[in-house]
């Protein structure tokens, strides 16, 4: 099933009671979730959604936040994610370059929700709290069925801050995030029995791909974390027996130097992988040391959904490298002129493949500079070793 949603709704008829997500004392199955996102898709009928609408949401890591995003899909309509600490004009651009009508935020973010929605004219603004939202759900008729969409329609546009001027959307497909996806799972080889670290936000694609579309694709269970905080990270590892972390670097940063992490039990970790932003190597090499696995870095943008690069496990790992093409995935280093720079020298890392974008949406002229021959130019400098390994040397424009 092309619709991104279809991962959830396979996996509830799989796995139907298996734990989707927790968070505290809450614990969601799959069967509930997959009913809580119908109820979305109903409501977004009600109020007169199209197929094809944009429809935001500002929310953190709490479980309405994952119903609505595949109640949005599974109803056809395009997902637009916004980092929840947006101010109300940022979130205005958000609103007006998308198009959306409809906007999804917690209550604690609702005066900028609000203040934007106004700003940008035409909006209409849910509250997600914990009685009245459910309540709207309750009211509002399922809606059981997964749209049919091509796999090339776009699933998600996401605002990536850029380098210069006001943010761009990422025009992501239902075919770039599921094949993604399936790259995150198969990193680590995630199973249904695996307990993921559901702390990088899902508005950011990081999170959403390797965390939340990963687990759902295979049934796994998140235990979420809204904001992170080291001690709060450190007891859920020990209570959720979380077998696989996801992180930047900060967060590494912050367990390690954090006072309870000689007393955690984290022996249930088998796994963790970060991104971002470049991991400081006596980083990884003292979580390795202390957590007693393997740290693997990766590699990749809003616009390549993300995952371009990444060590595996077993592999020598050259050090500062941030591994090889993942599977889908094809990269070039090409000088100014558009041609490959030979080995160890110096280029713009190009990116073509599954991952890869349709384009920014509604901004022919910037995809065009961005996708000038089917290659994506990152904007980041790099270089390939003898063996095919990636290294990031510098941005060529700096963020």
């Amino acid at each position: 099933m092309p619709n991104l949603a279809g991962i959830l709704a396979e996996t509830a008829a799989r796995l139907p009671d298996q734990t989707a997500l927790r968070i505290n004392d809450t614990v969601i199955s799959y069967s509930a979730l997959n009913a809580m996102s119908a109820q979305v898709a109903g409501l977004l009928r009600a109020r007169g959604v199209q197929r094809g609408d944009r429809v935001a949401l500002m929310m953190p890591n709490i479980p309405p936040m994952a119903s609505v995003y595949y109640g949005v899909l599974r109803y056809g309509a395009v997902v637009v994610p916004m980092n929840p600490l947006l101010k109300g004009r940022e979130v205005a651009h958000t609103l007006s370059d998308s198009g959306a009508g409809l906007l999804f935020a917690f209550e604690l973010m609702l005066p900028e929700a609000v203040a934007g929605a106004e700003e940008a004219g035409g909006v209409d603004v849910i509250p997600v709290n914990t009685g009245s939202f459910r309540q709207l759900l309750a009211d509002s008729e399922a809606d059981d069925g997964v749209a049919e969409v091509d796999g090339e329609d776009i699933a998600v546009i996401l605002y990536t801050s850029g380098t210069t001027g006001r943010p761009k959307g990422a025009a992501l497909s239902h075919n770039n995030l599921r094949s993604n996806a399936e790259v995150a799972r198969n990193l680590l080889d995630t199973t249904e029995s695996d307990v993921i670290f559901g702390g990088l936000p899902f508005f950011h694609v990081f999170g959403q791909t390797s965390a939340l579309n990963a687990a759902v694709l295979t049934g796994a269970s998140i235990s979420m974390l809204p904001r992170f905080d080291a001690a709060a990270a450190l007891e859920i590892i020990e209570r959720d027996q979380v077998t696989i972390f996801q992180g930047v670097p900060t967060m590494y940063i912050a367990m390690l130097r954090h006072p309870d992490v000689a007393s955690t039990d984290t022996s249930s970790l088998r796994g963790a992988i970060t991104g971002g932003s470049a991991m400081p190597l006596e980083v990884l090499r003292e979580f390795e040391e202390v957590f007693g696995n393997d740290l693997l870095e990766g590699y990749g943008l809003s616009e390549t959904s993300p995952i371009v690069s990444f060590n595996l496990p077993g592999d020598t790992r050259p050090p500062g490298s941030i591994g090889k093409p993942v599977y889908g995935m094809e990269v070039r280093m090409l000088d100014g002129a558009g041609h490959d720079v030979p080995i160890g020298e110096i280029g713009e890392i190009s990116v073509r493949g599954l991952g890869v974008m349709k384009g920014y949406w509604n901004n022919p002229e910037a995809t065009a500079a961005a996708i000038p021959d089917g290659w994506f130019r990152t904007g980041d400098l790099g270089r390939f070793d003898d063996e095919g390994n990636i290294y990031i040397v510098d941005r060529k424009k700096d963020m």
